[in-house]
């Protein structure tokens, strides 16, 4: 594959500034932010830079810039407060996130789906904040684990 000329690279990223430009206005600055980045790949693709230097260009485009050599930072997860009276399956999602297992381990582990380790995730943020399920909610969710044989 032979490089892309000058004239491809700006036709490239016209396209892209285009399709940047014709987004919903919500989407604009976001899109307008990758496209400032590609246009950083391109140029340091143009200019023969080092993985690292182009990597520095491209974090300097985008605006946040991280010490070298250091991957950013991953995100704190909270520990979940149990709401009021969970149920047993709750229970065991609630220990098994606060061991640090994700969504989907959690779900194949418990036997249930991800929309209930989202549930449960959700109720417990909600009693942090000082709200409780209401008892239709719990009722909904207990008739469905009966019929899933939880």
């Amino acid at each position: 594959m032979s490089p892309l000329t000058e004239a491809q690279t700006e036709w490239l990223l016209g396209q892209l500034q285009l399709a940047a430009e014709r987004a919903p206005m919500e989407l604009r600055p976001k899109r307008r932010q990758l496209v400032r980045g590609m246009r950083a790949v391109l140029n340091a693709l143009a200019e023969g830079m080092s993985t690292r230097d182009m990597r520095n260009a491209l974090v300097a485009e985008l605006g946040t810039a991280y010490p070298n050599n250091m991957a950013p930072p991953k995100p704190v997860r909270e520990l979940l407060v149990p709401y009021n009276d969970p149920t047993a399956l709750d229970r065991e999602i609630i220990e098994r996130w606060n061991v640090g297992m994700g969504r989907d381990a959690i779900a194949k582990a418990v036997g249930c789906s991800v929309a209930t380790v989202e549930r449960v995730v959700r109720w417990c943020d909600s009693a942090a904040k000082g709200e409780q399920p209401t008892e239709k909610q719990r009722s909904l969710v207990h008739t469905k684990q009966q019929a899933n044989g939880h």
